[in-house]
C-alpha cells in the first residue's frame, strides 16, 4: 500500500507556548519539551504555571523550526512546551513500538525542511507508511524504560555539593561586568592575540587578531549568538561586542574557581534559545546566580570561593587546569 498523509493518523495539536526563562524551574516539577534534539526534546523540570494546561502523555512531540524541525519524540507522561512546537495525538490505540517508529519515519524527512523553511502548515501532507505497512519487526521490539531528563542540581549532584549551603548572588553584586568592544576582524592581521565572540566552541576564540583590549585571568560570557556560553581566559585577548568580561569583587579569578562558576553560568542556557538576549544592563546584571556560600549573619551572606576552588582541585584531571593558564 502507498503511504499516507500524517494527517490520517495523527491529530495535529499546539501547546502552550510557555516561555522557558519566565517559569520556575524545580527538580520535582514537570517536564518542560523545546525544539531541542537532544534529551528527548526535554530542556528542563518546571513548576505549573498559573492557567496553562499540559500536552498529553502518549503523544508525539514535533518542533516545526530552526535547526531543530522534524526531530520527534514520543513523550510517555504529560508535559508543557516551547514556542513553534506540535504534538500528534493518535487516532486510534498505537503501542509504544509504532510511536517510535512513526517518530523515526518523520524525522526522515528532516532534509525537507533545511534553510530556515518552518513545517507549521505542511507537516500535516508529510507521507508516513500506513498502519497496515509497519514492518513486523516493530512491534517485536522490546522497548526498555528509560530516563529522558536528568536535573544536574539533584540527580548528579556530588554529596559534597548537595550537602554545602547555597545562595542567590545578584550578578551586579559579586561581578563586574563590561561589554566588549567592536572591531572588524577583516582588517586586522592574523595576529597572535585571541578574538572572543559570540561562539559556543573552540573557548570562544573565532580567530586571531593583532592587537588586545583584556589583560586575561577574566571569565568571558556571551550575551548574543550562543547566549550564556561562558569559557575562561587566561591570556591577553580580545573581547569582541557580543561577549561580557567578568571580574570578581574583591578577589582574583584562577582557573578552578573559573571552573566551578562557568559550570554553573551554563545552566542558563535554556533560559536563552531562540533569539531571547541576555541584555547586560536590562538582564545580566540582575539575574540572580546560586552558589556556595558562607553566613555572615541572620541575613547576610558571601560566596564560599575557597570552597568551589578546591572542590575543583579535587577533581580528577583537574591539574589540567593549572598547566593550560
Amino acid at each position: 500500500m502507498p503511504n499516507v498523509p500524517l494527517s490520517t493518523l495523527f491529530s495535529i495539536k499546539y501547546g502552550s507556548d510557555l516561555e522557558l526563562n519566565k517559569q520556575v524551574q524545580s527538580p520535582t516539577g514537570i517536564h518542560f519539551v523545546s525544539r531541542n534534539r537532544n534529551n528527548n526534546g526535554v530542556v528542563a523540570k518546571i513548576l505549573p504555571p498559573t492557567g496553562s494546561v499540559l500536552n498529553p502523555g502518549n503523544t508525539i512531540s514535533v518542533p516545526l523550526g530552526s535547526s531543530s524541525a522534524l526531530y520527534a519524540f514520543l513523550q510517555d507522561a504529560p508535559y508543557y512546551s516551547g514556542r513553534d512546537l506540535a504534538y500528534l495525538v493518535p487516532r486510534q490505540p498505537m503501542s509504544k513500538q509504532v510511536m517510535l517508529f512513526y517518530c523515526m519515519c518523520i524525522r526522515a524527512n528532516r532534509y525537507k525542511f533545511n534553510w530556515g523553511r518552518q513545517a507549521n502548515k505542511s507537516i500535516a501532507d508529510i507521507m508516513i507508511p500506513s498502519l497496515a505497512d509497519i514492518p513486523q519487526w516493530v512491534q517485536e521490539t522490546e522497548i526498555k524504560d528509560f530516563c529522558v531528563y536528568k536535573n544536574p542540581f539533584v540527580e548528579e549532584l556530588p554529596p559534597e555539593l548537595f550537602s554545602a549551603l547555597w545562595h542567590e548572588f545578584i550578578y551586579d553584586d559579586i561581578f563586574i561586568l563590561e561589554r566588549g568592544e567592536s572591531y572588524y576582524r577583516k582588517y586586522s592581521k592574523n595576529g597572535k592575540f585571541p578574538y572572543v565572540s559570540a561562539s559556543e566552541s573552540n573557548n570562544g576564540i573565532t580567530g586571531y587578531v593583532d592587537i588586545s583590549n583584556r589583560d586575561g585571568n577574566l571569565l568571558v560570557i556571551n550575551y548574543d549568538g550562543s547566549v550564556a556560553s561562558a569559557f575562561y581566559q587566561a591570556k591577553p585577548f580580545f573581547a569582541s561586542e557580543k561577549v561580557v568580561t567578568v571580574r570578581l569583587r574583591g578577589r582574583e579569578w584562577n582557573p578552578f574557581l573559573a571552573m566551578f562558576i562557568i559550570t554553573v553560568i551554563k545552566l542558563e542556557k535554556t533560559r536563552y534559545n531562540y533569539g531571547y538576549k541576555w541584555s547586560v544592563e536590562k538582564r545580566m546584571k540582575k539575574s540572580k546566580i546560586a552558589l556556595p556560600a558562607v553566613k555572615v549573619n541572620e541575613f547576610d551572606y558571601i560566596p564560599d570561593f575557597d570552597f568551589m576552588e578546591a572542590y575543583i582541585k579535587r577533581l580528577k584531571f583537574s591539574k589540567g587546569l593549572e598547566m593550560n593558564s
